[in-house]
Order: C-alpha cells, then structure tokens, then sequence
C-alpha cells in the first residue's frame, strides 16, 4: 500500500493546475540519434519520429517504448526527414533539402508494416530557387482524407519571382492529392521578406495552416482553391510572449480544440546559443521546449501562456536544426501533445480539460461551442454566431 500510495504521490507532483487544463507530463526520452519530426497516428496509439540518420520509427505513443522501424526506401536518401500521417493512417516522409541540387521525394508507408513507395517528386532546389544555405524540409504536412483526397504543403524559405531569379522570401509548394494521387506541384509565395531557414508547416484544416521559421513568430495562413489553382495568404501572426523567458528561434507548432477552447502548443529552440552570452540576455543558454497557450484567433491573435512542455524544457544542447516539432491527439476532454527538440529527446504530456464536455460524432463539444465541417471548412459554433478557423464570423 505505501509504494502504491508513493506513486500515485509522483503522478500528481508532475501535474499542474491551471485555470482551464491539468497539465501532466507523463514520459520523456532520448533517443540514440537525433530526432526531427514526430507525428501521430488518427487513433492516437503510436508515434512515428523522423531520424537524423533518415530512418523513421514507431513508438508507442503513450509509453514512448520503441517499437521497431519504418523499412526503407530502396534509394536511400542522403539526410534527416520530416513525418506526416493522414487520416488513412498512411505515413508520408519528405527529406531535407540541404543543397539546391537535392531532390525533393515523398515517401509513402500504407501502413508500419508496408513496403516504402514513392508517392510523388516535386522537384529540386534549383527549381524552386533555393539557396545552398537555406535548408528546408525538417517539417513539411498532409492533408489527405479517408477518400484519399487533399493536398500536400512543404515550405520554403524562398522563391523565384517572375523573372526567375531567386528571392529571399517565404512560399510553400502545394502538391494536390486526387484518389491518392499526387498532381502538379505549384510553389505559392507567402511573403517577399525573408522569414528565415529551417521552416515548418502545420495544417489545421482544408483551408489554415501555420507557418513557421527561424527568427519568426508563427504565421496563420489562409489557403484556397479557384478552378484548381492555390492561392495562399499570410493574415494573422502569433503574438510576442513575454512568459515564460522563450529563445527568439520559434520553429513548430500545433493547433487543437480542447472543451471548446482552442490551443497551440509552440516550439522555442536555442539554435546558435552558445554560453559565452553572446546574442543572450545574461549569457544564458536557453532551453529548447514548447510553450502551451490558450488562444483567441479574431482580428488578431491572443494567447495566454499555460506550461512549459515538457515540465522545465528539453535541454540545452544547441538545436542545429531549429526545430522543436509538436504533434497531438484529442479524445473526448483529454489531449496528448508530443514535443521533440532533436537531441535533446521527445516527450508526451496529457492534457485535460476541467469543464464538461459531450461527445458528438467524435466532435469535442462544451455546453455553448459545437464544432462542424460544411463544404470541407471547419467550423465553431460558440454564443449563437458561427466562426471559422481564422476566428472570422461566418454568416
């Protein structure tokens, strides 16, 4: 009775109280090699990490216990890899482009059992008018559905303008997705000034996704569709968190709905640090971790900063890749987020919400938040009035 009575004692000191959530860190590992994306699968039962050394394994998603690998591709690429899943429960891999001359290839896995297939080839650096310097690649998203349609995003952090010479900007390439099959790729500019290497792209729906960079905050984009053709546009950037003390480097986020409140779940990296202090406040060599917040999306963006993720931060070797990816999952009013910061290791921290929820066609609801899907947008129902994603009424 006295070591079931201790342990229950070492649950709840790792659980934090706060207004709307209990945050509760339950695993963190390190892994022998470096890990540079994680993704869930829909059930949420098993994490897929993207490995420095390009191979891609599988977790138990709730244990972080290592399960095996994913097989690899016959042509094995040459550097780490970024991971998606979609709702099939298929995994997708895209591998860094570290040089204008690599070629960019999505990988696809049925399932953790299949056979690696070459899903679709969307081009080179020269192609798109990447620069030796500017990496990219560490965090690409699909958005396929069970009827095996939807669309792939992967960002650059550059972009040829109509004379074809090479801008230091930001795009993303949108690849649609047809009855699970890839079509023509076409690269879509999000802005003319360079928000930084290293960027990110996480799908919250047919038509938001975030973007993110080194040296940037996240970018809530729009993304929509005219006779085939994408159009994106950068509306509404993430605000400037005073707590905790965050490194400047914000590279990963995701985004869920919890009890009818919304939050995101942002990476912090201290890539560059280094502790001679030199670029840092004090000489402080900051910690890589995920900064959990309770967010309103209207005319701009509000948050209101909840935990560190994990509990005190991943730790302080220097992030080279600038990433701190995150991945979650949902169920009823518990969510799992899953936060990763390369060598620095992977962790998993419930997430549960205070208030009652009801469950609805697998739809988390609260007394006065219903969230729908209507013509492929999602949407949230809250006090009467109907909003989409970007936080703007729909009539």
């Amino acid at each position: 009775m006295k070591k079931f009575t201790l342990f229950i004692a070492a649950i709840m000191a790792s659980a934090a109280m706060f207004a709307e959530v209990t945050v509760e860190k339950l695993v963190q590992v390190t892994p022998e090699t470096s890990v540079y994306d994680v993704a869930v699968s829909p059930d949420g039962s098993t994490l897929y990490a993207a490995k420095k050394d390009v191979s891609v394994e599988v977790y138990d998603a709730k244990t972080l216990e290592l399960k095996g690998s994913l097989k690899a591709p016959t042509a094995l690429p040459g550097y780490g890899s970024a991971v998606a899943v979609d709702d099939n429960g298929a995994i997708y891999t895209v591998y860094a482009l570290i040089s204008k001359w690599g070629e960019l290839t999505v990988y696809k896995w049925a399932d953790a059992n299949a056979d690696a297939q070459v899903f679709t080839k969307i081009g080179n650096g020269t192609d798109y008018g990447v620069a030796n310097d500017f990496r990219c690649g560490y965090g690409f998203d699909v958005k396929i559905n069970n009827e095996g349609n939807g669309f792939i995003l992967y960002p650059l952090p550059s972009y040829k303008n109509a004379e074809t010479t090479f801008v230091a900007g930001a795009s993303v390439i949108y690849v649609p997705v047809t009855n699970n099959e890839a079509g023509t790729p076409q690269l879509l500019t999000l802005s003319e000034t360079n928000w930084g290497i290293y960027p990110d792209v996480t799908i919250v729906d047919e038509t938001t996704f975030w973007y993110d960079a080194n040296n940037t905050q996240p970018q809530l984009c729009t993304l929509s569709l005219t006779d085939g053709v994408a159009s994106i546009a950068s509306i509404k950037s993430f605000p400037n968190m005073t707590e905790p003390v965050m490194a400047p480097h914000a590279v990963g986020i995701t985004d869920f709905e919890l009890a009818g409140t919304r939050y995101v779940a942002v990476g912090s990296n201290n890539h560059a640090n280094t502790e001679d202090g030199e670029g840092n406040p004090n000489g402080r060599l900051f910690k890589n971790l995920a900064m959990l917040a309770s967010v309103e999306v209207e005319e701009t963006i509000s948050a209101t900063w909840l935990a560190q993720l994990p509990e005190g931060g991943f730790g302080t070797a220097t992030n080279d890749v600038a990433a701190v990816r995150a991945a979650h999952y949902v169920n009823g009013n518990e969510a799992w987020v899953w936060t990763n910061a390369k060598s620095n290791g992977m962790a998993v921290t419930k997430i549960t919400a205070s208030s009652t929820t009801t469950a609805i066609d697998n739809t988390t609801v609260a007394p006065q938040v219903q969230k729908i899907v209507r013509d492929g947008q999602v949407l949230i129902i809250r006090d009467g009035k109907t909003f989409n994603m970007m936080g703007q009424e729909v009539k």
